[in-house]
């Protein structure tokens, strides 16, 4: 019994990582202006919430280091899945207008906890 709930959450997991990058490209190509936060997606009939991000690093202000909380909710009511997004992406900064582009995602590792890898 343990081991069939293991691959079960085992299984949530990799199916939340799947939502939640498609969902992280869909946003990274769709939003023109800022939408503000916490940004909510349907994929596949979940929902996903993507929290304010944070920045972790900015070298040059050309490579943006950050993470992001992320929950997961599953279709009919399920119990939420929560999880952290780590990656990296290349900025443009237009110092003018105070805008900075975010593009070219890279590095992309989802974590969810309690649940193992």
């Amino acid at each position: 019994m343990k081991r069939q709930r293991s691959e079960h959450t085992a299984c949530r997991a990799r199916l939340a990582s799947a939502v939640v990058l498609a969902t992280l490209l869909a946003a990274a190509t769709s939003h023109a202006q800022d939408p503000g936060w916490p940004r909510e997606f349907q994929s596949e009939g979940h929902r996903v919430i993507v929290y304010q991000p944070q920045a972790d690093s900015w070298e040059n202000h050309k490579r943006l280091g950050f993470l992001a909380a992320v929950e997961v909710i599953p279709p009919k009511g399920g119990r939420s899945v929560y999880g952290v997004i780590d990656a990296e992406a290349e900025t443009f900064v237009d110092f003018t207008q105070r805008v900075v582009l975010v593009r070219d995602l890279k590095s992309v590792e989802i974590r969810f906890v309690n649940v193992p890898a």
